[in-house]
């Protein structure tokens, strides 16, 4: 019972932090397979012995642990997620990329110092226009306006395979990342094809849906 209740979420959660090392940019798929592997745990514990020691005290140890690996879990996720923000999609392969790469000491540590990556892309900037004027008139209602843009222009920019960045204050950058083994490069200029051009639509198509 112990090792069911106690040590098994843990190393469950170390393996959980162990992946998320390898690839923090991944963290939505690591954590969904740690979902469903906490889900078949709790099934395991609750077919077991335990139901002969469900007393008031014991039960709400259990959750008290439960509830602290919770927190641990989402606080992982939430600087995960910070992390995927600040980046954005242009920088999340470079991330993951350096992340990847040993110490001489064979630990794995953020290398700042590895060359760049040219990332090959259509680049979209979208600007809300007179938003000084508006924010003087909405006070704190701004913040829920830019929200509702914000909500239509990631629609628009999800709906033809478009990546919303980043955006700050009033400015939104969208990217249409092509995949570099499906375009023909000649001294780094992207030559056309059926794949770039159907991209270089999608991010036409999308721009005009947002103006």
């Amino acid at each position: 019972m112990i090792s069911s209740v106690v040590l098994t979420p843990i190393e469950d959660m170390v393996r959980f932090v162990a992946q998320t090392i390898e690839n923090p940019l991944k963290i939505d798929e690591v954590r969904e397979d740690y979902e469903a592997l906490k889900k078949i745990r709790e099934e395991e514990i609750a077919k077991s012995s335990i139901d002969r020691y469900r007393n008031y005290n014991q039960s709400k140890n259990i959750n008290k642990r439960q509830s602290e690996t919770n927190k641990l879990e989402n606080s992982i996720y939430k600087i995960c997620n910070l992390l995927i923000i600040g980046v954005g999609e242009a920088g999340q392969d470079l991330i993951s990329h350096n992340l990847t790469q040993t110490t001489h000491s064979n630990q794995k540590s953020l290398q700042t110092h590895l060359r760049g990556k040219i990332i090959y892309a259509i680049y979209g900037f979208c600007d809300i226009r007179n938003f000084t004027t508006t924010t003087e008139i909405l006070q704190e209602r701004v913040l829920e306006y830019v929200n509702t843009i914000a909500e239509v222009i990631h629609k628009n920019v999800d709906c033809f395979n478009g990546k919303p960045n980043k955006n700050i204050g009033d400015a939104f950058l969208i990217v249409w990342k092509f995949d570099s083994e499906r375009i023909i490069l000649k001294e780094n200029n992207i030559y056309g094809n059926q794949y770039t051009e159907k991209v270089a639509e999608f991010a036409l198509i999308s721009t005009i849906k947002n103006i």
